[in-house]
């Protein structure tokens, strides 16, 4: 009877401790389920703002897009001031040259100008003695 008690003492030992030790597992499994919804939650906030970066990105790279085009035609329009300045430098000094005296090929030599260019300044500005100063 003492080794029957023994047993039975021992069996409930052993089922105590395997109740223990289900009794933690389950535990365990429920903490790695909330770990993982956790893990699952996070990771969709994480698309969430990786979307909303590729979007943004997107939207900048068209805005750069459109600001490199703005810089081409500015760059062109400042070509086309610059070889207009240019020109405009040529005439006024070739004003300046008529108002001194300079003869038509003089006048075509400093400022590249063609032959007819040089004359209408010479007859505009006066540069022919007895023409008067500029024609109206």
């Amino acid at each position: 009877m003492i080794l029957d008690v023994t047993g039975q003492i021992a069996a409930a030992a052993v089922a105590a401790v395997v109740l223990l030790a289900l009794l933690l597992q389950a535990m365990s499994v429920a903490r790695l389920r909330r770990d993982h919804r956790a893990l699952r939650a996070e990771c969709a906030a994480l698309q969430n703002e990786l979307g909303a970066l590729c979007a943004g990105a997107s939207g900048v790279g068209a805005h750069l897009g459109r600001l490199d085009q703005q810089m081409l035609r500015l760059g062109e329009r400042q070509d086309d001031l610059e070889a207009h300045d240019t020109l405009h430098r040529e005439y006024d000094r070739a004003v300046k040259l008529v108002r001194e005296g300079a003869g038509v090929e003089e006048i075509m030599a400093q400022c590249n100008l063609i032959r007819t260019e040089a004359e209408l300044l010479m007859r505009l500005h006066g540069g022919a003695p007895g023409r008067g100063q500029a024609v109206a």
